[in-house]
């Protein structure tokens, strides 16, 4: 492989970092001059509405179609520990996990809709 060459197979156990980093750059790609936020788990990459982003009017088309985008789950805490001595309120937003799949030898954009907990 050369550099600047995308493998054919990127689901294959040797290209998976090669996938993760494709679909992280696509997700702060997506998210410049936008009130999102990218955040990654293990295996995904998701985009999510910025809570505390000023610039919420960005988002009322999205705010129209699902009401909130975040908020506060009320009544639920997160659990006390030594790093958390206090509790803590459980906060959520709208998201979308990012990633690129193959089929039939084509590769896909995948956006599906997800809430981050």
């Amino acid at each position: 492989m050369l550099i600047g060459d995308v493998p054919d197979d990127l689901a294959s156990p040797q290209n998976l970092f090669v996938k993760r980093f494709v679909e992280d750059a696509l997700c702060a790609s997506l998210v410049r001059g936008k009130p999102l936020l990218t955040r990654t788990t293990r295996t995904s990459a998701f985009i999510l509405v910025d809570p505390h982003s000023n610039r919420a009017a960005d988002l009322d088309q999205l705010f129209h179609l699902v009401g909130k985008t975040s908020g506060i789950i009320a009544g639920l805490f997160a659990e006390v520990d030594e790093e958390h001595p206090a509790p803590e309120r459980i906060a959520w937003s709208e998201a979308i996990r990012v990633s690129i799949e193959e089929k039939r030898e084509q590769k896909w954009l995948l956006l599906e809709p997800d809430i981050w907990i």
